[in-house]
């Protein structure tokens, strides 16, 4: 099946509408959501990759041009959104490329085109993505948590509803925690403008504000389960630790209203000390208690692996050099020499022997932290021809793990 890929944008807006629709939709009647959600898009003219075949449109996805936070260096990044089959075109026939496949290599090629130096997404299956290179970089932990546990807000906590007039405030609030943060990818002006206007209807909008700037924010999303109702924590974001602690306030004011609230964290944030019941049972219990559940979400392609490491700041003592071997899915290796020296990467090209051998998806997960080197190599996910490197590929997992504030 060979398709005709075209790049387009807002003056295609009710054909890129009508697409997604036939994509995703169930029925008939979701055809106006649809098209509401995709007038509303934080995306641009050039950004939407629409496949025809023999004149009809069967595939589709969208870049978003992006920057992503790793150790310190802030990279541009891909952020790919909105990949979609029609479902008269979902699988293959025997030596054809699918619609999906072509249209994922077309995305690689336009991020490549605009000097992205990694391609992220959300996937729907993550191992339908990993066959294009993609690594799964980040878990979270889902807490759900009865509001009597919360702590209470610490001065000068000043909650209030927010509005369109706080984005600029919201954004350098934003700006801070992914600066802070591994692997977060920045909120850009029409990507907060996006949650704004399709948030309003079915969630309230919750800003700290301190004056000269917003400690933190946060949509709330009521949802009622098991005849209780549950207050689930949208898009939230916060200057440092205390913010956090800071909605976590906000929340145990509304006890009167919810039962319990929902937020997802970073694996690596211990929520559970906080609480005025620290344990997360493991058996049944007849006192409140938190719940907690693993998850994992956000996939990542290195698709410069010299560029994406080069200048990052690890947390580590260790010094030397290592060589890395990544197998790519269009078919050649790239190997590459990493150096480390007082807790700084210098990456190059090389011609050496490799220390390490890996394909693009275990790459990914083992230079953002998100797979510890130690445990690839004990489990076969790398071949190791020389083991003293492993402490060296080790320092790549020390600090905080992977996750991202945003959803695209």
């Amino acid at each position: 099946m060979a398709l005709e890929l075209h790049w387009t944008g807002r003056s295609d807006l009710n054909r890129i509408g009508e697409l997604r629709w036939r994509c995703y939709a169930a029925a008939g009647k979701d055809r106006q959501l649809f098209h509401a959600r995709t007038a509303r898009g934080a995306w641009g003219d050039g950004d939407v990759c629409i496949a025809v075949d023999d004149g009809q449109d069967v595939g589709t996805a969208t870049s978003l041009s992006m920057h992503l936070h790793a150790r310190g260096k802030r990279v541009p990044c891909q952020g790919v959104a909105w990949v979609g089959t029609v479902k008269s075109h979902r699988r293959r026939t025997a030596g054809q490329r699918g619609v999906a496949s072509q249209v994922m290599a077309a995305m690689a090629d336009k991020a490549r085109e605009r000097g992205e130096i990694v391609s992220a997404l959300m996937p729907f299956r993550a191992s339908f993505y990993s066959h294009f290179g993609y690594g799964i970089v980040e878990r979270q932990n889902v807490w759900t948590i009865p509001l009597s546990l919360l702590p209470e807000a610490p001065p000068p906590a000043r909650w209030r509803f927010g509005s369109t007039a706080d984005a600029p405030a919201m954004l350098a609030c934003r700006a801070a925690q992914a600066a802070a943060g591994q692997c977060d990818v920045e909120t850009s002006p029409p990507q907060l403008n996006e949650w704004l206007e399709g948030l309003d209807a079915d969630a309230q909008l919750f800003v700290d504000d301190r004056g000269d700037r917003v400690a933190a924010h946060a949509w709330l999303r009521e949802s009622i389960e098991n005849d209780t109702a549950v207050a689930n924590v949208v898009q939230p974001a916060w200057e440092n630790a205390s913010g956090m602690v800071s909605l976590l306030g906000l929340l145990r004011g509304l006890r009167d209203q919810y039962a319990t609230a929902r937020l997802a964290l970073p694996v690596d944030v211990p929520l559970n000390w906080l609480l005025g019941e620290p344990q997360v049972p493991h058996r049944r219990v007849d006192h409140p208690a938190a719940a907690c559940r693993s998850l994992t979400r956000m996939q990542l392609r290195v698709l410069d692996p010299i560029r994406f490491l080069d200048g990052q700041a690890l947390r580590t003592s260790v010094s030397g050099k290592v060589v890395a071997a990544v197998r790519t899915i269009e078919g050649h290796t790239t190997t590459l020499e990493l150096s480390i020296d007082e807790g700084r990467v210098s990456a190059k090209s090389s011609s050496a022997s490799a220390d390490v051998v890996c394909d693009e998806a275990t790459f990914a997960a083992l230079c953002t932290g998100a797979l510890p080197a130690a445990q690839a190599a004990a489990l076969g996910l790398i071949d190791l021809p020389r083991p003293t490197a492993l402490p060296l590929l080790s320092a790549l997992g020390e600090g905080p793990q992977p996750f991202c504030y945003e959803y695209f």
